[in-house]
């Protein structure tokens, strides 16, 4: 399944729009995360665990977005495939679209539903080899 949102941030300036090409334009009308929290926490309801390309920054951004909201944040513990790409196919240079070349994986790197596609597909290829994964990474409990 899959689904993606645009999230007003708490300010109209933010950085990144260079990479990423989101503008407040596209933004300024769409929901806050603590407005949107309650769909995304039920399209995370049932998953076991999230994947992100260094997760641990991912996760951080994660968690402070819901500190900054006062939500629970999600339980679930993170699989990072810079750690996996890493580990299983000992690749020295793991950005995303490294990893992706080595792997035949498209992508359009920075476009936010490409770039989650491709560590979905990072992740099945590596649970495919049927090697052991390293480590997940532990998730903050909710208070």
């Amino acid at each position: 399944e899959r689904s993606t949102h645009l999230i007003r941030p708490p300010r109209r300036d933010f950085v990144f729009s260079y990479l990423h090409g989101i503008t407040w334009a596209d933004v300024a009308g769409e929901p806050t995360f603590r407005e949107l929290w309650p769909t995304i926490a039920r399209e995370l309801a049932d998953v076991d665990y999230l994947v992100a390309h260094n997760a641990g920054f991912d996760r951080s951004v994660l968690y402070q977005c819901c500190e900054r909201a006062r939500v629970a944040p999600p339980p679930q513990d993170f699989h990072c495939t810079v750690k996996v790409a890493k580990h299983l196919w000992r690749l020295r240079h793991a950005s995303l679209p490294h990893v992706c070349d080595y792997l035949g994986i498209g992508l359009q790197h920075h476009d936010p539903s490409s770039d989650a596609l491709a560590c979905a597909r990072i992740l099945i290829a590596a649970l495919e080899s049927g090697r052991e994964l390293p480590p997940v990474l532990g998730a903050r409990r909710a208070r």
